[in-house]
């Protein structure tokens, strides 16, 4: 992999301590963090991770179905990556003054030139950010004149919809202050790190690079680092294993745990929470815990209520969703719905709603909502995709 040391001078120089706070990469809705404290340091013993490895040695199919997930394919390379060779021998034509861009690919990866504003200059794009299910965009780190790292969003991404290259949402009416600009949108650290450690299970920034990856987000991620578990595990010391890992209860706990990446109320402006905006509907718990069927369940209702956490969403049918709706909404139980008690629950209260052309969500804001609401309507490219835009 090409190293983010080697990236072209006239880049480098130009990254200053200035670069965007904007936290807008549409598959994670960064700008938050699963918990940053997890980075601090303490007097006791560091947790150790296990990889996924180990964990397969007692819960075999959990693993197994995870690694159908789209949980399971967050972070890669790009040199491991099909999608990155995809762009392999390619250009595009973007608009003035971005012109043209150019991939090539060799062992260490995917690279990008941009023959009118710079030569035969190559950029290189390290890793792949995204599952594919929806979109998948590259991402650069670069030393600033600070010395700190940064991450370039690349300016193209790759959608599932139509197998389309396109530009990265957010990014199409941004005017190139900077040479580095012409890449893709620049991150600080501490954003960049959030981003990352929302599509990964571990890392470490070190020397502009990402060492001690632990790619994906794995079972770790939510159950915390499981060397000791694995260990004691093994040892057949059960009751001790199980306290080593930490397990969500369902409820509230639960959706904390998922908010954490997948974004809560409180990461999210008061005056966005009240209009709703449709760029809200990918921040699922922020909807959930908003629904009449949350609060009205005595905090019970949680993300388990319908996912399975070690399978992918659509291991369901939309049938079977509705068999969940009918669990609570059944004759002696809750107010049935008067215009479909027996199906139709998705498709009305949970529409698939199109924050960009090509990519939907399913609103887990939970309700009866009005025919005429412009988030029905298709997406435009230009509109914002920030959890909370400038």
């Amino acid at each position: 992999m090409a190293t983010p040391n080697n990236v072209p001078r006239f880049v480098t120089r130009r990254v200053t301590s200035t670069v965007s706070a904007i936290a807008v990469f549409i598959l994670c809705g960064c700008g938050n963090t699963r918990d940053a404290s997890v980075t601090k340091k303490t007097s006791s013993p560091t947790p150790q991770f296990a990889a996924a490895n180990a964990c397969i040695e007692c819960h075999t199919d959990k693993v197994a179905s995870h690694r159908a997930t789209g949980h399971a394919s967050t972070f890669g390379t790009t040199a491991d990556s099909k999608i990155a060779k995809s762009f392999c021998g390619m250009s595009v034509t973007d608009e003035e003054p971005y012109f043209r861009y150019e991939y090539e690919c060799d062992a260490e990866g995917l690279m990008v030139k941009m023959p009118r504003v710079f030569g035969n200059d190559r950029y290189p794009l390290h890793y792949t950010l995204g599952s594919g299910r929806n979109a998948v965009t590259f991402l650069s780190l670069i030393p600033s004149a600070s010395g700190q790292t940064v991450g370039i969003e690349h300016r193209w991404s790759w959608f599932a919809d139509g197998n389309r290259k396109g530009i990265t949402p957010g990014q199409k009416n941004l005017v190139p202050a900077e040479e580095v600009d012409y890449f893709g949108m620049v991150f600080k650290q501490e954003y960049m790190e959030k981003c990352i450690r929302c599509h990964t299970t571990s890392f470490e920034v070190r020397d502009h690079a990402l060492v001690n990856l632990i790619a994906n987000v794995e079972c770790e991620a939510c159950h915390g680092p499981a060397a000791k578990h694995v260990e004691l595990a093994r040892a057949k010391q059960i009751k001790d294993a199980l306290a080593a890992v930490s397990v969500a209860r369902p409820g509230r706990d639960e959706i904390q745990l998922c908010g954490k990446c997948h974004r809560l109320p409180s990461d999210i402006a008061t005056d966005r929470l009240k209009t709703y905006p449709r760029s809200l509907v990918r921040f699922q718990p922020v909807g959930l815990l908003q629904s009449r069927c949350f609060t009205a369940s005595n905090e019970t209702l949680s993300c388990s209520t319908c996912h399975n956490p070690h399978e992918t969403a659509t291991a369901k049918s939309t049938a079977q969703y509705e068999t969940d709706c009918r669990q609570c909404h059944a004759a002696g139980k809750s107010r049935l719905c008067s215009k479909s008690p027996d199906q139709g629950c998705v498709a009305c209260h949970m529409p698939k709603i199109e924050l960009a052309p090509g990519l939907h969500f399913h609103d887990h804001w939970i309700r009866i909502r009005p025919q005429d609401d412009p988030a029905l309507k298709p997406a435009t490219s230009t509109e914002p995709h920030a959890m909370n835009p400038p």
